[in-house]
């Protein structure tokens, strides 16, 4: 096609449902129709999608979560569980990971309901400033290191570090800034050099989370600046049964030592797996054998705080 003799192209998208599997009357048709419409329109230009019940499913989650978070946010209903992590051969209480929740009345909501959508959203800045904030409250008042687990979309963020110093002045322990393997490898320059920012302050630690399980690219773990390494759960479970995952985490222990890094291993739920991890040298315990993540009340309990 042409306009005025210059070229002109042409892009679409359809939504489409079919009577009377996707609905009983216009209306109903009409409201499918434009669902799978939306669907189409994420996927890119010249796509057309079918109504199905998964689409519905996808959508209607989303919508959920959506309110949740903005009930949550308007309602300050977001609340963090913290799981203690100990030392592997004193078992003395070292510090906490922050974990978030949803607290709607007597019913907690878990991550898996919002997380996804609350960090591809437009109130992502709002959450991160709560959570900033909570976490460094906490951490004054315990006197204990928390850490925090960030999204790609705050962590890539050039002014992170500008923001996060203003919550950590006068910290009276670490706060800890964890972040998975692969965010870090999506983009290694971008990601040293936000890292090298953060770590200009003395109370900011970073933690590599889930690693072994991402890149592993040992080429450029020398450049992470990493603080700490914790062993993904995957291996922690399954190192008593498979002599190839026990390698691993001996493994990645050996090279945390070498490069002057501490280990954390997750996921703890046995005796037996303990054991192995002391005698491999883990510096930190973290998992169900030890305590599960439990409400602030319960900490300030366990501190002698009430």
């Amino acid at each position: 096609m042409s306009l005025d003799e210059h070229p002109l192209k042409l892009h679409f998208h359809g939504g489409v449902a079919i009577y009377p599997d996707d609905g009983e009357n216009f209306k109903e048709l009409l409201e499918n129709a434009s669902i799978a419409l939306k669907e189409a329109k994420k996927e890119g230009i010249n796509i057309i999608k079918l109504f199905n019940k998964e689409i519905e499913k996808n959508i209607r989650s989303k919508i959920i979560a959506e309110h949740l978070i903005r009930k949550a946010l308007d309602e300050n209903l977001f609340i963090f569980h913290y799981q203690p992590y100990f030392d592997a051969k004193t078992k003395e209480l070292k510090g906490f990971e922050s974990l978030v929740r949803i607290k709607d009345k007597d019913k907690i909501h878990y991550p898996n309901e919002f997380i996804d959508l609350l960090e591809n959203s437009n109130y992502l800045d709002d959450f991160r400033k709560w959570a900033l904030y909570e976490v460094t409250q906490k951490i004054k008042r315990w006197n204990k290191p928390i850490s925090l687990n960030l999204s790609a979309r705050t962590f890539k963020n050039p002014q992170l570090p500008k923001e996060i110093n203003r919550y950590t002045q006068d910290l009276p322990q670490t706060l800890t800034l964890e972040v998975t393997e692969r965010l870090y490898m999506d983009d290694p320059q971008v990601s040293k050099k936000i890292v090298q920012e953060l770590k200009q302050h003395e109370k900011i630690k970073l933690s590599i989370d889930d690693f072994g399980t991402g890149y592993s690219s040992l080429s450029y773990l020398k450049d992470m600046y990493a603080d700490i390494l914790k062993i993904d759960i995957s291996f922690v479970q399954s190192m008593v049964e498979d002599k190839k995952a026990k390698a691993v985490v001996e493994a990645i222990v050996t090279l945390a030592r070498a490069m002057e890094m501490e280990t954390v291993a997750e996921g703890v739920e046995t005796k037996l797996q303990y054991k192995m991890l002391k005698d491999m040298g883990v510096d930190f315990i973290q998992g169900y054998y030890f305590a599960k993540p439990m409400p602030e009340e319960e900490v300030e309990k366990l501190l002698g705080l009430k």
